[in-house]
């Protein structure tokens, strides 16, 4: 068969072939689609029934290595698409970390007290730290910083200042 015309094919010979770009399989070879892998001369009934059962054993084996490729593939098209959402949510994190440091730096690091947005009271002076400020009373002032007030002379002084304060000892200046 290998040395026959394709038109000797045709009638003579029954031949596999492989097709390159899955036309089908035929009974000769195409040009530049199908390679012919093998041609038997058909000489008898049996051996037609036994070439038909070749084939399809040849049809069952070639589905079943389509079908492990199709799955080989979808498979792989789930991972790519995992592995991207992957890299999207790392993406993302990344850019939340990065405005979060972006934030506490702006927070850490400005100046409550050349702002003007510290608590300190008019008698307080405001003194700036890493990441807030510390208010101190002024010269002649009293309190925490958030509260001053001149120092207290009379126990009326104390009374008036520091309303429901207890009895007790104060040291008046």
């Amino acid at each position: 068969c290998d040395a026959m015309s394709h038109s000797q094919w045709q009638s003579d010979c029954v031949c596999v072939c492989v097709c390159v770009c899955f036309c089908a399989c035929l009974r000769f070879a195409l040009l530049g689609c199908c390679a012919c892998v093998h041609c038997w001369p058909v000489q008898s009934l049996e051996q037609l029934e036994h070439t038909r059962q070749q084939l399809q054993q040849i049809k069952q084996s070639s589905t079943q290595r389509l079908q492990a490729l199709l799955d080989t593939l979808e498979a792989a098209e789930a991972a790519v698409t995992s592995a991207a959402r992957s890299i999207d949510n790392t993406k993302l994190l990344v850019r939340s970390l990065e405005q979060r440091r972006a934030s506490f730096l702006a927070n850490t690091l400005r100046d409550e007290c050349a702002l003007g947005i510290d608590t300190c009271h008019p008698n307080a002076d405001c003194t700036d730290t890493d990441s807030s400020f510390v208010c101190t009373c002024k010269q002649g002032y009293v309190g925490d910083g958030i509260a001053c007030s001149p120092p207290a002379t009379s126990c009326r002084d104390v009374l008036t200042a520091v309303s429901g304060a207890p009895s007790g000892l104060y040291n008046l200046t």
